[in-house]
């Protein structure tokens, strides 16, 4: 009787692990909506194969990524093309000044620029695809964007869900806002100099 009774017990337990197990694969894949096409490439060969993000490639592959105040050999490039996954917001063509940008990244002091408040601000670590719910993603500088009624942070996206083997993929109609804290307005600010000064 008792072993019986700890039959069904077992088997009762492993139905609902199974039922669970499902409605968490329905659960992640209302999280990624889309139809996954292009999932065999990685963002970098997907953001190549765009030709209205030919600017944004080119940045990418002369802006390096700084590890301890470093500047290192790796571009952004080359870090869509690994095994890292992140979620990409690519501005189309023609919204930004590549050539400042490109003239900025030859120095390491504006290759640091370049790398916060313009490459940083249009990637995030975490998988974030466009949902029918609002919710905020987390910036690779650490600032924080709205995905909302298919914008991120106010900017129409051209397309979403764009899935990729090692993130997800947004093509938006123009760059993402940079939102500048009040550490970086005392900093920055010739007016404000003196107190960014003394801050730092």
């Amino acid at each position: 009787m008792k072993n019986r009774f700890q039959s069904y017990m077992i088997a009762g337990l492993m139905c609902c692990g199974v039922a669970a197990a499902l409605t968490g694969c329905a659960e992640w894949n209302d999280h990624f909506e889309g139809d996954g096409a292009g999932s065999n490439q990685t963002l970098w060969q997907q953001l190549q194969a765009n030709p209205q993000l030919s600017d944004f490639c080119e940045v990418l592959k002369e802006t390096k990524v700084f590890r301890m105040h470093k500047k290192t050999p790796v571009s952004y490039a080359d870090l869509l093309n690994g095994g890292q996954s992140f979620t990409v917001v690519a501005p189309v063509n023609n919204t930004f000044d590549k050539a400042q940008l490109l003239q900025l990244v030859q120095t390491n002091q504006g290759d640091s620029i370049v790398e916060k408040s313009f490459v940083q601000n249009h990637l995030a670590r975490s998988l974030s695809s466009m949902q029918s719910e609002p919710y905020v993603v987390r910036l690779l500088n650490s600032k924080r964007a709205d995905f909302a009624n298919g914008k991120i942070l106010d900017v129409t996206l051209n397309e979403q869900n764009i899935h990729a083997k090692n993130g997800v993929l947004h093509v938006a109609a123009e760059p993402l806002p940079y939102r500048r804290s009040i550490y970086e307005n005392f900093c920055d600010e010739d007016e404000f100099k003196g107190i960014g000064n003394l801050l730092r």
